[in-house]
């Protein structure tokens, strides 16, 4: 038995299964109004977005996703600023700020003008709320933050199966509700884990780095780590997994008392893998290790990925640098909008002159 099955379920029609898409929303009266969904990482806010935009759309509205997408003005600084970690939280702030008045001002005010429904991934007020938690002064952030339109609507969404928006898809980490097209189960080791919380599924045995690394980078290395073994009380085989892997990450012995956002971005991706190995699981998910790091230091990550799994660790990776994934890997999945188009092994897809001129560039 393979360690993970999806079953595919009965398809069943949107409002039988949905049962009510915007709870406590007059949805006969949505034009120009603003809904905004947020929630942690990983939770499938951008799913979530693209299935009420499709539901929307059948009703008959016309919808503007905002979304996570950057302005002009504060986009390009904003991602070199997360990839190399040269930004203050005080600086990034403003950085977040300029971005969201500029939206605000070319894009988002127009549409709910013109009477769109206008769907935001976060909102300025959880961006502010997290540099209040970060320190900084809270009625310096409420005059920043004073200019937000009030949104007609907002939502969090839990990796949990009783959340508040029931329109969603299965996220990579904590499932949802499900969306007709992509109902299923999934099973770990026997087990249905489709509707388990993630904080269950990591003491199953499944453990993520995630896209983007998303260390804690106020706390220093030893502390990231050992919050990968939050989960476990075996204190002498956590000391044990300590030093595997600082044995695989030498860098990381040297930077242990150092905060992890001081790291470089290749130091961070083998933090946030290492955290990850810290919980001792049985399957190990990469998403995106690749991201945001130059090419020598992709080939040394790379060559980790492969080292780890040797060990003994099986591994899904999730990535779009597709030649280096399929020249480690043992058999591949090519996606495309969340739909698998071609399945072999690595070797044979790396070989196909299709994925070669489609995903390859040759």
């Amino acid at each position: 038995m393979s360690l993970i099955e999806v079953n595919p379920l009965r398809h069943r029609q949107p409002l039988q299964f949905y049962s009510e898409p915007l709870p406590g929303v007059d949805t006969t009266d949505l034009q120009g109004k603003l809904i905004v969904i947020e929630g942690p990482d990983a939770v499938g806010r951008s799913t979530q977005i693209a299935r009420l935009r499709e539901w929307l759309e059948q009703e008959g509205h016309a919808v503007l996703d905002s979304g996570m997408a950057r302005s002009a003005l504060a986009g390009k600084g904003i991602q070199m600023a997360k990839e190399g970690n040269t930004l203050q939280p005080i600086t990034m702030t403003l950085f977040y700020a300029t971005d969201f008045a500029d939206r605000l001002e070319n894009e988002i005010v127009p549409a709910l003008r013109a009477g769109f429904v206008v769907l935001i991934d976060r909102y300025i007020y959880s961006i502010m709320a997290r540099a209040i938690a970060r320190g900084e002064d809270r009625r310096w952030i409420e005059q920043v933050a004073g200019f937000a339109l009030v949104p007609h609507a907002v939502y969090y969404l839990r990796a949990e199966e009783d959340f508040d928006v029931q329109v969603s898809a299965f996220s990579k980490y904590g499932t949802l509700n499900y969306h007709p097209d992509s109902l299923g189960d999934i099973f770990f080791n026997g087990e249905d884990i489709t509707c388990m919380a993630p904080d269950k599924i990591v003491t199953r045995g499944i453990s993520l780095s995630p896209e983007g690394r998303q260390v804690f980078p106020f706390m220093s290395v030893l502390e990231n780590l050992d919050m990968g073994a939050y989960s476990r009380n075996d204190k002498a085989e956590i000391k044990q997994s300590f030093d595997e892997v600082f044995e695989l990450f030498p860098k990381l012995w040297e930077r242990r008392g150092q905060q992890a956002g001081t790291l470089s971005g290749g130091e961070q991706q083998m933090l946030a893998i290492g955290r990850a190995l810290m919980a001792k699981p049985k399957l190990l998910l990469l998403d995106e290790p690749s991201l945001g790091l130059s090419p020598l230091l992709v080939e040394t990550i790379f060559s980790l990925i492969k080292k780890i799994n040797r060990l003994g660790m099986p591994i899904l990776l999730i990535e779009q640098n597709a030649r280096m994934a399929l020249m480690i890997a043992h058999r591949g999945y090519i996606l495309e909008t969340g739909n698998v188009v071609m399945t072999d092994t690595a070797g044979a897809l790396l070989n196909s002159d299709e994925v070669r001129k489609a995903y390859l560039g040759e």
